[in-house]
Formats: C-alpha cells, structure tokens, sequence
C-alpha cells in the first residue's frame, strides 16, 4: 500500500477483534524509488480508534527513512471491543524535492507477546513435570 502527496501522506490501518493483551507489530517500508533521492522519513503512530481518520495517536517509531530495514513495536490491546488505529505518516520536512511526501507498507506481521507472569510460571511448572518424570521412571 502507498500514498503519495501533501494532502495525503498517511495509510492507516485499524485492527480489530483482538483478544486483550500485549502485540509486538513488525513492518516493512520500501520504496526503490527514493532510496538514491535522499532520506525520506515517516513515522508511526498507534492509539484507539476515533473521529479523525488519520490521527493515529501516540508515537511509536519517528524519524525512520525508507529502506529494506523493518521496523518494530508494540502496543496494548486493553478491553475486548478496542480497535485499534495504527497510522504510517510521511515525516519529511517540505523540501520540494519530487520524492518528498512518499509513504509505504510492503507488509507487516503480528504476533501476541506472552505475558511475563504467565512464562515465569511455565518454567517452574515445566521443572517439576521434569522431576515427577524422573522420579517415575527409576
């Protein structure tokens, strides 16, 4: 996906239908045709969804140029019905070059990060499970 130009330098996307939780976001922002133009910065922010399409919320990745390197963050699913709106945002100043204004997702992945609590207590219960094993097979 892609948009170009002053008056629309932003994609967005709202994710719904996500259990509560915790979600780590990877994305992909490539553009061959300003890699040699300079940089050409975006920016991406995440809150809940409201009235103004396009104002995404908190900032959670700025001043990154285009390029084959992903980008990586996470974010908070806090109640069932939330939907959450992730906004892709040119960052450039206007400098009036042709490349200028230039914003793109190739792709992205998502995976839900296990809470802290939840794996601190599979270790341990993973040991003991070891032990009884050990126990009954002698």
């Amino acid at each position: 996906a892609f948009a170009d130009g002053r008056s629309r330098g932003f994609l967005a996307l709202n994710m719904f239908g996500l259990p509560v939780g915790q979600y780590r976001m990877t994305t992909w922002h490539y553009d061959s045709l300003v890699l040699g133009d300079g940089p050409n910065l975006m920016q991406i922010e995440v809150g809940d969804l409201g009235a103004t399409p396009g104002f995404g919320g908190s900032v959670v990745v700025d001043n990154f140029p285009l390029s084959e390197s992903p980008q990586t963050f996470t974010f908070d699913v806090t109640a069932p019905d939330q939907i959450k709106h992730i906004v892709f945002r040119n960052d450039n100043p206007d400098t009036g070059r042709t490349g200028d204004y230039r914003t793109r997702l190739n792709g992205f992945v998502l995976a839900s990060v296990p809470e802290p609590s939840a794996a601190a207590l599979l270790v341990p219960l993973a040991a003991a499970t070891l032990r009884a094993r050990r126990r009954r097979s002698w």
